[in-house]
């Protein structure tokens, strides 16, 4: 996985089960921009530590958001301010009131700043659950030929995975330089010499 030649780094290995929850939680598809920093770009291998900004635009009633991966020790300025407990790796959404922090794979999520919990009630279960797990889901998608579950190729998953490798045009692309992304033709428009590497030859 850190060799460009067999797969895309620590963006495309685990990312997938970090900002999936986001991803779906936000209704996200299609970045609209996307920056990234990191180490110099080696020919053969994936960098060892990088963060990506990728800008999404209003989605039906929800407002434009931002989303940012670490990794490679890297980590929000949350935690060098102490507004964050011991945290290994995980998600962190940022809100005007206060802040949710999960850990990996979308589990434990908690409520800070902690005098927030005193007065807040969970909301009722209503969003579905994937039965038997995640293989079970992925089990469903495979005999429904995609569909609409959590492992759906063209649902969900597909436009997600594209949206993590965008990461990597950017951190191509060098500092300060963010890609604009056009997702229903899986092309950059801003920096056309990067889209030799959305498909190999």
């Amino acid at each position: 996985r850190g060799w460009w030649d067999f797969g895309g780094g620590t963006l495309a290995d685990m990312a997938c089960h970090y900002m999936d929850l986001p991803h779906w939680a936000l209704d996200l598809r299609h970045p609209v921009s996307v920056e990234a920093q990191g180490p110099p770009v080696h020919p053969e291998s994936c960098p060892v530590w990088l963060i990506v900004k990728y800008q999404y635009p209003a989605r039906g009633k929800m407002p434009p958001v931002n989303l940012t991966w670490y990794n490679g020790k890297r980590r929000p300025h949350y935690f060098q301010e102490g507004k964050l407990p011991k945290w290994g790796d995980g998600s962190l959404f940022v809100g005007e009131k206060g802040m949710i922090c999960c850990g990996s794979h979308g589990g434990a999520p908690v409520l800070l700043p902690v005098s927030r919990r005193q007065d807040f009630t969970p909301p009722p279960k209503t969003l579905p659950r994937p039965s038997g797990g995640i293989m079970g889901d992925f089990l469903r998608a495979c005999q429904a030929g995609g569909g609409s579950t959590f492992s759906g190729f063209a649902t969900f998953s597909g436009p997600f995975m594209e949206m993590l490798l965008v990461g990597h045009l950017a951190m191509r692309a060098g500092l300060n330089k963010p890609v604009e992304w056009d997702g229903a033709n899986m092309k950059c428009t801003n920096l056309p010499e990067l889209n030799q590497y959305v498909k190999r030859e």
